[in-house]
């Protein structure tokens, strides 16, 4: 098997693929286990649950297979695995099948031209065998497996494959592909095509100069009037890709108002879809339409469609931006803030933001008192600390939150303690946003401290914080504090510290500490290591001898 297929496939697929090809003697005219029905059948039905098309060569080996309880289940399982492939996957399904790599290759050496209807017919998933014929090394096989599926299939799985082949080396083959897309762009069929967008603009991209002008009869196709409908009811689709392309299209087309697109488009819960709708706005609209869409977009739930509604409607309505801006000042996400704050510098330098905070501390409620502890903290300076330091008690969550990332920005070496302190905190978020500071701030001078909080911490998370952070500072007796937690009652906290204890071994060489930081380790290593995985434990053993060595 070449590298290039080897990487692409999962080591668990890998061990099961490999497992299949002994039991079945792919390689050689005996098996090399006893290689019972049932044990096959499993490891078949292993790869279906997958859904992995790494495994499509294989199963596809196992449709000659001798046993009938085998060619059924392989079957099923490749009926399975390409009703979960998306259209993207489909390219890399046919490298893979053209690859050719294993020793008997029935797929290969036993389909012709000739057989190819008889073999397909011999199944029961005709449909899918022409299918995947059509991925065949022989340009043969290629054209008669296109011509058998364009008369076999209508349902639409067939598209997928005849777009692939479209891009095909061999002419004959491509215009056989050609003809038969051409056939199915009928009204019925026009969603088939929208559902496997992502295929036509893969053609699109093709350096085949002939593959190049069927993109653009597809789209054409699709932005006839009798779609529009089609193509705003597929803008909700749960695809990303189908519904972006879905708002492509309709800009695309003739016969649709950029208001109705806008209209429809801002409405939807993608969020890149909604900046698309604004930033179509900010280049069809003017005057109050683009103000009306503009100001709705200024209370999008998504931070990024907020800023870049605040830059157009400042350049657009520079004269009327003012009051927006200051509203802008007090939003819940940085990003908005920061630009609201650039603005306006840029308008009235002496500007006092600080004050600003200050003010709307004593006066705001709910999320806006939240937007000022951070405002506050962005701008302040350490002596604000002193009206953040309330904040930190404060019975919303978000607030202690916002109230931690204020006091480390505005005093850095006094909310050291506070973050420490932070860690134990009842809600998880609040834990973790003290553990993503300290993390981000250097542990080497604090991890005595995080020992000492790990050890009295009584919440889960508390704990599996603590021990985050202090694996992170990547010290000897970090390593010793985590392997004591791998006996620790709670499951949930003794399988973070296995995990912990995994990552800190993948930089043995990155250690730090003392001679009796090593021995603290052997130590627990002695109460623990009837836990540990004995790949793992022969692993520990060895640093300790390498480490003590080298104190």
């Amino acid at each position: 098997m070449g590298d290039g297929i080897v990487s692409d496939i999962s080591e668990k697929t890998w061990r099961v693929i490999k497992r299949l090809i002994n039991l079945s003697g792919m390689f050689s005219s005996q098996t090399s286990e006893s290689g019972d029905t049932e044990t096959r059948i499993r490891l078949i039905n292993q790869l279906e649950e997958s859904g992995d098309s790494a495994s499509l060569p294989i199963l596809l080996e196992l449709l000659f297979d001798r046993n009938a309880s085998v060619r059924v289940a392989a079957e099923s399982a490749v009926v399975n695995i390409l009703k979960c492939a998306r259209p993207k996957d489909f390219p890399l399904i046919d490298s893979r099948l053209r690859a050719g790599w294993f020793g008997s290759n029935l797929w290969r050496t036993r389909l012709s031209q000739h057989n190819l209807a008889r073999s397909a017919a011999a199944t029961r998933i005709p449909v899918e065998f022409l299918s995947l014929a059509t991925t065949h090394r022989d340009g043969y096989v290629r054209q008669e497996g296109i011509r058998l599926l364009a008369k076999a299939a209508s349902d639409g799985s067939e598209i997928p494959f005849l777009l692939l082949r479209i891009n095909d080396w061999v002419p004959e083959v491509r215009d056989e592909a050609l003809q038969a897309v051409r056939a199915r762009l009928q009204n019925d069929q026009a969603y088939l095509f929208i559902r496997n967008y992502w295929l036509v603009n893969w053609l699109a991209a093709s350096e085949r100069p002939r593959s190049t002008s069927i993109p653009s009869e597809i789209d054409g196709f699709l932005c006839q009037v009798c779609h529009i409908d089609l193509l705003f009811a597929e803008m909700k689709c749960d695809i990303s890709y189908v519904r972006r392309s879905c708002f492509a299209l309709l800009v695309q087309a003739d016969k649709v108002s950029v208001e109705q697109i806008i209209d429809r488009a801002v409405q939807s819960f993608d969020e890149q879809i909604r900046l698309k709708a604004m930033l179509l706005a900010h280049a069809r609209l003017r005057g109050d339409r683009l103000k009306q869409v503009l100001c709705d977009r200024l209370r999008d739930p998504y931070g990024p469609i907020r800023r870049r509604a605040l830059e157009e409607f400042d350049s657009h309505f520079s004269g009327e931006s003012r009051p927006v801006l200051i509203e802008s000042l007090l939003d819940r996400h940085r990003i908005v803030r920061a630009t609201a704050r650039a603005i306006l510098k840029s308008k009235d330098p002496n500007f006092g933001f600080s004050r600003y905070y200050r003010d709307a501390l004593a006066s705001e409620h709910g999320v806006r008192r939240t937007a000022a502890i951070s405002g506050l903290g962005e701008t302040g300076e350490q002596k604000d600390s002193e009206r953040i330091i309330p904040y930190l008690n404060a019975s919303l969550p978000r607030d202690r939150k916002a109230a931690l990332l204020s006091l480390y920005g505005l005093d850095r070496e006094g909310a050291i303690p506070v973050l420490l302190d932070a860690i134990t905190d009842a809600h998880a978020g609040v834990s973790r946003v003290a553990m993503n500071i300290l993390c981000q701030d250097g542990l080497d001078s604090h991890i005595d401290q995080l020992i000492e909080t790990v050890q009295v911490v009584q919440s889960e998370h508390g704990i599996s914080n603590a021990l985050t952070s202090i694996v992170r500072a990547h010290e000897w007796k970090s390593l010793a504090i985590v392997l004591a937690f791998c006996r620790h009652p709670a499951k949930s906290i003794a399988d973070h510290a296995m995990v912990l204890m995994r990552g800190w071994l993948r930089r043995p060489y990155m250690a730090r500490g003392t001679r009796a930081d090593i021995k603290r380790v052997a130590a627990e290593i002695d109460r623990v290591g009837h836990q540990l995985p004995s790949a793992r434990l022969k692993d520990l053993e060895l640093l300790i001898r390498l480490g003590l060595a080298n104190h």
